[in-house]
């Protein structure tokens, strides 16, 4: 269903027995997820006592939040493991199987993350909300949560066209700084805001439908800026250009 092709079943096998069996990338993604589960704790205890956290008519926010730290956690994680390369001797074989011109990169990447995240988080989310709060409410805070996922997997792959782990470390480059501060503002955005705004949506479920225009514009926005990219911006690489060649 979600490997069509050949190209994406490898890539996706190697990618996936590449992140779990070599110890620098697995080391890298346990070290995010152990930051989620750390933040997660955090945000749970922040809350006044237990009564409060669960015991309202709908779910609190910092409930509400530990999905989306975890989710925010694992694909940064893997989206940061991707900028380490396994063994760049042996990627001659995706750069004489794979059409430069294809753009298998983003698709393959997009599923990784996905198929990281949302088959265990989404399942143990709704039991989560089911148990206290019926199913309505477990309904619609996995339809947001999976929605607010996949947009921030279109997010942090926008300019995204690599194979995972075949491609040179990416080199330092003047604008860095700003790429950090965005992923902190979007941790804050996505770990916060959207929380406080699925919180509010849950008072009425049919304000839920908020979320529908504001998901859609990202997406739209999104895909708007991937049109106005240069062929050359993207087309596969397995080299990451120096900052001088601009």
């Amino acid at each position: 269903m979600f490997l069509r092709s050949a190209s994406q079943r490898a890539c996706y096998h190697f990618v996936a027995r590449t992140l779990l069996r070599n110890d620098g990338h697995l080391q890298i993604l346990l070290g995010f997820v152990a930051l989620g589960l750390v933040l997660s704790a955090q945000t749970l205890s922040s809350s006044a006592n237990l009564r409060s956290l669960i015991g309202g008519a709908i779910p609190s926010t910092e409930f509400l939040s530990v999905p989306f730290i975890l989710a925010f956690c694992v694909i940064g994680g893997i989206r940061f493991a991707f900028e380490t390369p396994a063994d760049l001797r042996a990627n001659w074989i995706f750069r004489y199987w794979l059409d430069p011109g294809q753009q298998n990169a983003r698709p393959i990447a997009r599923r990784v993350l996905l198929l990281f995240t949302l088959p265990w988080l989404a399942p143990a989310a709704f039991i989560s909300v089911l148990i206290f709060w019926g199913w309505t409410t477990a309904l619609l805070h996995v339809a947001a949560l999976i929605a607010c996922t996949i947009l921030l997997v279109e997010a942090v792959l926008i300019r995204f066209r690599k194979i995972p782990f075949t491609c040179s470390y990416p080199p330092f480059q003047s604008h860095s700084a700003l790429i950090l501060a965005a992923y902190l503002f979007g941790f804050l955005f996505f770990t916060d805001y959207l929380p406080q705004m699925e919180h509010w949506s849950l008072l009425r479920p049919w304000q839920a439908i908020v979320f529908v225009p504001v998901l859609a514009i990202a997406l739209l926005g999104l895909r708007q800026y991937r049109k106005q990219m240069l062929d050359m911006d993207k087309q596969l690489i397995f080299e990451e250009p120096s900052p001088n060649a601009f």
